[in-house]
């Protein structure tokens, strides 16, 4: 009596009777070898019970037969099997190690703020860091040797001359660094195709491993933009990043103007100002720069931590009605004063060069050179400096070259700009009105006596 595998033994895919290739993969379909365990539908077997082996091509639930697994000796390869109590234990173990963690990371975080705020004496609250850091290490390496020992034995189940790698490298390079990323995707999406492959081969009835959640699981744990950076990380908002990294820097009774959008104003800033900082005032920008730039100014005095989550209730209500804040020019003179206290000025300093070094590839290089080279033009005889007329000066104080402090003996702050007028220029003879846009130029000279305009 002939022989014709039901199943293809590299893909699993279902064959029709007398076909010398699988349809599917392409591989020769070769019949067992003399002496091979070959079963027969319908005929009692040693070790297998009849009612546990399906018929074919007709649907068995899983809940309804018995798993068909030959015995070693029936086989030319031996094919391993997880105890179900093995399998219960891996995963109780390593979910035990994850809520483990989580509960050691909360103790963590709460004995660092009852210490910050001095809720526990100093003793207490670093003994229960110290052991809320590495009993969270601890359970952390725990959960992953038990997870990584879960995912060996998965690997190992299927290991009959089919499966896309072996137990030690589906483990052992998910150590590599950079490469782990690709051979994620092959230790355990592979492993969910492999699994189904090897149960139709073997006609094994259980339900099948979920390829597509998989998948799906490994792409969100992938994609870079799920990490979430907490406060004061390179991705969080540059406005509230600022702060919290720059206020470090301002000594107890300081005073802070904070320059932001109104709409800014969220609550998480609002408690970082409100726990840090007393006395605090916030003005919107005049009308025209408001309407243009919608800034609002934030004053207050430096002072120690503390709760303030009520006041930042009140002051995040300023980013909902924008129009109720007042204008800067309302700020009532000497409300705040600067500390006399001194304070140093931190310098902040890279790498020390090699001045020898720098030396010799600066005299080496050309470029040098042509910086330091006079140009023809430079090296002409020089006339003295004509009289600018109105038309250069106007340039001069559209570029901002002439912004700034002028010492001298009425010292003063000049700073130009240009506003855009229309002229007008009727035509009576002909009834016709000419507009011409043109720029004005504009400097605002501040001096000890008053501020002073000219055009």
């Amino acid at each position: 009596m002939s022989y014709s595998p039901s199943f293809c033994t590299v893909c699993g895919t279902s064959l029709s009777s007398n076909v010398k290739f699988c349809p599917n993969c392409g591989a020769p379909i070769t019949k067992p070898q003399q002496g091979a365990y070959v079963p027969q539908q319908g005929t009692p077997q040693p070790g297998i019970p009849v009612a546990s082996v399906p018929q074919q091509g007709a649907y068995v639930p899983y809940s309804s037969v018995q798993q068909v697994v030959p015995h070693p000796e029936q086989l030319s390869i031996y094919c391993p099997t997880l105890p179900k109590g093995a399998f219960r234990s891996c995963v109780t173990g390593w979910l035990i190690y994850v809520v483990l963690t989580f509960l050691c990371m909360i103790t963590l975080v709460v004995a660092a703020v009852a210490m910050d705020e001095g809720g526990v004496p100093e003793e207490v609250g670093i003994c229960l860091v110290l052991g809320g850091f590495f009993g969270m290490l601890a359970f952390v390496i725990l959960g992953v040797i038990s997870y990584y020992k879960f995912l060996y034995r998965c690997w190992r189940l299927i290991q009959d001359g089919h499966a896309r790698t072996t137990p030690g490298k589906a483990v052992g390079f998910l150590f590599i660094p950079i490469f782990n990323i690709y051979w994620g995707f092959i230790a355990h999406y592979s492993l969910a195709i492999d699994l189904n492959s090897y149960a139709r081969r073997y006609q094994i009835a259980v339900p099948r491993a979920p390829e597509g959640l998989v998948l799906t699981a490994l792409i969100l744990t992938f994609i870079p933009y799920l990490n979430v950076i907490g406060e004061g990380g390179v991705k969080a908002r540059s406005e509230k990043r600022f702060l919290v990294e720059s206020m470090r820097h301002l000594i107890l009774g300081g005073i802070l103007l904070y320059i932001i959008p109104y709409y800014r104003l969220t609550h998480d800033i609002c408690r970082v100002l409100c726990d840090n900082f007393a006395d605090i005032s916030v003005y919107r920008f005049l009308d025209a720069e408001f309407a243009k730039f919608k800034q609002i100014v934030v004053l207050g005095v430096r002072k120690k931590k503390d709760d303030g989550s009520e006041q930042s209730e009140t002051l995040s209500q300023y980013a909902l009605s924008p129009e109720s804040i007042p204008t800067i020019d309302t700020l009532p003179a000497e409300v705040y004063h600067i500390p006399p206290t001194e304070k140093s000025v931190e310098i902040f300093k890279g790498a020390n060069f090699n001045l020898g070094e720098l030396q010799r590839q600066l005299a080496k290089s050309k470029t040098i050179d042509r910086f330091f080279e006079k140009s023809r033009i430079d090296a002409m005889e020089k006339r003295p400096l004509l009289p600018l007329s109105l038309g250069q000066v106007g340039l001069i104080g559209r570029s901002g070259l002439i912004n700034g402090y002028v010492a001298c003996d009425n010292p003063h702050v000049i700073k130009g700009r240009v506003i855009k007028e229309i002229k007008r220029r009727e035509n009576e003879d002909e009834g016709t009105v000419t507009e011409t846009k043109v720029n004005r130029m504009l400097f605002n000279i501040l001096t000890p006596d008053g501020v002073k305009h000219l055009a």
